[in-house]
């Protein structure tokens, strides 16, 4: 009895642990839209663009660029464990985020925009 309630709990335990956390790379939804030997985009296109022109990283000033068609309330940052790393208030409809806020490895933008109440999530991966 003992033995089948602790299976019982540790399944439990490791659905949670597998919900509550959010792999940001191993369960990607897209491919990748922008290429280049400094970053990767990828995202889902029929719903980004909707609300988004098309991402690009720009080599001049070594930073990611996104623009909205309406406001970008905030954006949150993930690495690839899933930890939150940095939530920015934008207030525009364009960011621009300086490379040299992540390491190499791979992230997750997340977008609250002011007139859609659904995320949308974008996967960034930093080669070098």
């Amino acid at each position: 009895m003992n033995k089948s309630i602790f299976v019982i709990l540790l399944t439990a335990f490791c659905l949670t642990m597998a919900n509550a956390s959010d792999p940001v790379i191993s369960e990607k939804c897209c491919p990748v839209v922008v290429s280049s030997a400094e970053v990767n985009f990828s995202y889902n296109e029929q719903d980004y663009n909707k609300y988004l022109l098309p991402a690009y990283f720009n080599q001049e000033t070594n930073s990611l660029h996104f623009e909205a068609f309406e406001g970008i309330s905030f954006i949150e940052i993930f690495d690839a464990a899933g930890e939150l790393k940095y939530k920015l208030p934008v207030m525009s409809n364009k960011v621009r985020i300086s490379k040299k806020m992540f390491e190499k490895g791979d992230y997750k933008v997340q977008f609250e925009l002011e007139n859609n109440p659904d995320a949308l999530i974008t996967y960034v991966t930093i080669n070098n």
